[in-house]
C-alpha cells in the first residue's frame, strides 16, 4: 500500500464497521481460494486461525462462512463444517473426504 485510501477519510467514520465487515469478507474468500488451489480436498480450511488473526468475533466469522459457503455451494462445491465449526472442508463430490464424519 503506497498510501492510505481515500475511503479511510473522516467524513466515513461512520462507515467503517460496513468496510471491515467487507474487508473480512474479502479476506475470507481470497483466503478460501488459495487453500483450494493448494490443498487436497481432504484437508480444511482451518476458521479458528482465520477468526483469532483476523476477525475475533465468532458470531460474525459464522456469518461470513455462511455466506461463503452458499458462494461455493452454487459453484458446485459441497461444503462441511467440522471440529466443531471450526474447520471447513470444501470438496468436489457428493462424499465426504477420509476422515470426515
Amino acid at each position: 500500500m503506497d498510501s492510505f485510501p481515500s475511503s479511510l477519510h473522516i467524513s466515513n467514520k461512520e462507515m467503517f464497521t460496513k468496510m471491515l465487515h467487507a474487508d473480512h469478507l474479502g479476506r475470507l474468500r481470497r483466503d478460501i481460494m488459495y487453500h483450494m488451489l493448494h490443498q487436497n480436498e481432504s484437508d480444511f480450511f482451518d476458521l479458528d486461525i482465520f477468526n483469532r488473526t483476523y476477525v475475533k468475533d465468532t458470531p460474525l466469522l459464522m456469518s461470513l462462512v455462511n455466506i461463503v459457503t452458499g458462494e461455493l455451494n452454487k459453484l458446485g462445491w459441497t461444503t462441511y463444517l467440522g471440529f466443531g465449526d471450526t474447520g471447513l472442508y470444501i470438496y468436489s463430490t457428493s462424499e465426504k473426504p477420509n476422515g470426515v464424519y
